[in-house]
């Protein structure tokens, strides 16, 4: 009996990304791998990922993450009393924010900007700028925070001329810090210490940048080997969240369309990114999706059948209520803060993720 389409379709996917991952896994992926990339793109165009895509369920989705966002209780004074990452939450609202204000209509502005002028207020207060005198486990946590924060504002076009006496106040301490932060850190810091217009700390930048999972090229059956402890469960795949914010890093998070990455890590990125978003749309695992997703496009990878796929994977992820991920098991430990703990970061990388991709203005890569 002859297969439908719609399954004899699926099953050149399966069967593309079983044979991509073990040649990737052999060394020998180059040529073979883009004649299957070729195979799908041959099997329909729908296998090509354009922003009018499903289009009509991403501008509501897009609605119902505001509207969920517009719910969360982000107090700073709260969370910190909490043992929640306060300024890690409060970066993460605001790039929620700056994000949907990117691509906002001139009717939703007003009510963005209302939103951003409540959390910006958070930053005025004495509490808040308590960098100077909190431990350095607390100086580690939220260092990068707390000048993604001074970064937001300005890009938003708040006033920054006392948080920027604040940073200058801390400065000894920041530069003191790098040593101890992870090789992605230590580039994303150079990035803030450039952008802030920050003194040149006597930390030497350069040699972190071979300590990163993309300069090591590790291959991809490695990236789900790894595992990093936290507080609240063993979360897999430290590696692959790694490589993702190597790429973001050299992009500047969305900001720089020019990255200095070699066509070398360009080859193992077109390999490897791929096949991690093919496993974790199986294996529904948002949060690295996402970022995996927004690598891509950065990349302009764009027409790898694995995107769509990814593209679709967020889209089908959102939960009734806006948000984006399934913690509940966690529920219990965290009450009503579970929201603003672990949800928010999931729907925020969501959210980003498929915005980049339906704006539409990244290039795709030949």
């Amino acid at each position: 009996m002859l297969l439908s389409s719609r399954v004899f379709v699926e099953s050149v996917r399966i069967w593309g990304s079983s044979v991509r991952w073990l040649l990737v896994q052999l060394g020998l992926a180059v040529a073979v791998s883009c004649a299957v990339v070729n195979s799908y793109a041959a099997v329909g165009d729908a296998m090509v990922f354009s922003p009018d895509h499903r289009f009509d369920e991403y501008a509501p989705a897009r609605g119902r993450a505001q509207a969920w966002l517009d719910s969360l209780d982000v107090d700073v004074a709260d969370l910190d009393g909490r043992g929640i990452k306060a300024k890690k939450k409060l970066a993460e609202s605001l790039d929620a924010y700056w994000v949907l204000l990117r691509t906002a209509s001139d009717d939703e502005k007003p009510a963005l900007r209302q939103r951003l002028e409540q959390l910006v207020r958070q930053t005025e207060t004495p509490a808040y700028h308590d960098m100077e005198t909190c431990s350095d486990e607390e100086f580690d946590e939220n260092s990068m925070s707390y000048l993604r924060v001074m970064w937001l504002l300005d890009q938003l076009g708040f006033d920054t001329q006392d948080y920027r006496q604040r940073i200058a106040g801390i400065q000894a301490r920041l530069d003191g810090h790098l040593a101890r932060r992870g090789p992605w850190q230590q580039q994303m810091f150079r990035r803030y210490y450039a952008w802030l217009d920050l003194p040149r700390p006597r930390f030497e930048f350069t040699g972190t940048e071979s300590a990163t999972v993309l300069a090591r090229r590790v291959p991809s059956y490695r990236l789900d080997q790894s595992v990093l402890a936290t507080d609240q469960a063993q979360v897999p795949h430290k590696d692959a969240y790694d490589l993702a914010h190597d790429v973001l890093v050299a992009f500047g998070y969305g900001t720089l369309r020019e990255p200095s990455i070699s066509e070398e890590s360009i080859a193992y990125l077109r390999q490897t990114l791929p096949l991690l978003v093919y496993r974790h749309s199986r294996d529904t695992n948002i949060d690295i999706l996402a970022e995996l997703l927004l690598s891509m496009t950065f990349l302009g990878l764009q027409s790898d059948p694995a995107y769509i796929e990814g593209i679709d994977v967020l889209l089908d992820a959102q939960n009734p209520n806006g948000s984006w991920g399934d913690y509940e098991q966690f529920r219990a430990n965290w009450g009503e803060y579970l929201n603003v703990r672990i949800y928010l970061h999931t729907t925020l990388v969501s959210l980003w993720a498929l915005t980049e991709a339906y704006r539409g203005d990244w290039a795709v890569r030949e």
